[in-house]
This record gives structure tokens, sequence and C-alpha cells, in this order.
């Protein structure tokens, strides 16, 4: 595989070129004209993923816990580029393990949205859905051509490994890869992924202080999302 001829050009901004063309980043346009090893990665994004337009996502109202600053508003820069996979067919990574004795089983219904994780302290998963543009924090419902995001509250002061789980009638999806983020107030996960089908779906995150979380392990938190 070749080298790059200079800087390399980051993965998140090889996805916002694909996204806004040549027009949006004419530096970026220029080096991937004499440099076949970024020309390449572009053409993995363009070829394997299906690319979205950024969600940005407004602060919503302070939360109540006193441990976080207000000034850790989330901002729409903070949405980042999108990934949507489509729950519904198997997603990357395959099924995994939940609580009970088959592996289709889903999570209990009293598997809570808050968790308390040794080494990274109170994690809260929240899910913020896009509808025609609209964002909501609080929405726990789905329809079709609904876009959803997973947002994280832990302390600030440390960071914590994430990956998502979809249990959807005897299935589970993994529909985005597993990432370690800083803690902080509602931090978004990079990716979006869209539910369908007439079945409420639980959402759920397993979560690690040192590595990202085995699969095998019960789920640590989740949200039912249910059919409109």
């Amino acid at each position: 595989m070749s080298a790059c001829i200079g800087e390399p050009i980051s993965w998140l901004r090889l996805e916002r070129y694909a996204l806004g063309g040549a027009a949006g980043d004419p530096d970026a346009h220029a080096h991937l004209a004499r440099c076949a090893a970024c020309a390449r990665c572009l053409g993995e994004i363009r070829d394997d993923l299906v690319a979205l337009p950024p969600l940005a996502v407004p602060a919503p109202p302070p939360p109540r816990a006193r441990w976080w600053a207000p000034a850790m508003a989330l901002t729409a820069a903070a949405a980042g580029a999108i990934l949507v996979w489509r729950i519904g067919a198997p997603g990357p990574g395959g099924p995994g393990s939940s609580l009970g004795a088959r592996p289709d089983e889903p999570p209990r219904e009293d598997v809570a949205q808050v968790a308390r994780i040794k080494g990274v302290g109170e994690v809260t998963l929240g899910v913020v859905r896009e509808r025609a543009g609209a964002i909501r924090h609080d929405a726990r419902t789905f329809a079709p051509g609904d876009r959803w995001k997973i947002a994280v509250t832990c302390p600030p002061v440390a960071a914590t490994w994430v990956d998502v789980a979809v249990y959807d009638a005897g299935q589970i999806h993994h529909p985005l890869e597993p990432a370690r983020i800083s803690c902080g107030n509602r931090v978004l996960l990079p990716g979006a992924f869209a539910i369908t089908g007439d079945r409420p779906n639980r959402v759920c995150v397993r979560l690690g202080a040192a590595a990202a979380p085995d699969r095998e392990q019960p789920p640590d938190a989740c949200v039912t999302l249910r059919p409109e």
C-alpha cells in the first residue's frame, strides 16, 4: 500500500469531503488529486458507507445532576459526520449474547437507563431522534425515516468505552463501532442509525473503563423505543 505524499487527511475530514465535495474543502481536493493513498481511503468511504448530512443537535435544558458544568453544552459541531445503519437486517459484528439463557433473548425490562461503572462512575444513556430536521432528546417512539444517535452523560474527569446493541424481535444488531469517549454532558457517539419494523426495540449500551466491552457481557443500560 502506497504512503501519503505529505500529511494524511483525517478520516473525519474525508467523510466531510465525501458529503460536501471539492467546493467545501478545496485544499483536500488538491491533495487527493496527487495522493493515491488518501484517494484510496476516500474511495472506501464512498463505496462501503452510507453517508448522510451531519445531524445538528441543539443543547438540551441543563440537567439536574450537580457534577457537570453548564459550559459543557452540546454544539452542532459535536455531531461530526453521520454514518447510518438501518436496523432490520443484521448489522456489523453480528449477534452477541444478552441476559438469559438464549443469545437472542432481549435484556430484562428492568435494565435501567443509568448505570454505575467501576473506574468511570455514573453513566446515563440517552438517545437523540432527528425527524425531518426536528431534533428531540426525549422521544421514545420511532417511525420510518427517523435517525437516532446515542448520547452518553458521565463525569467529565472520566472516559469510557461504549458499544451499542439494538434488540429487535429476537435479533441483536450492532449498528455502530465501539467508541471511546471523553465523558461530559450528553456526549454524542460517532454515527447514527435508523430503526424499522412494528415491534418495540431495546437500545442498549455495554460500557468499559479500560477497554472495549465484551459483547458476551449483559448490557449496562437500555432504553425502549416503540413504533408509532
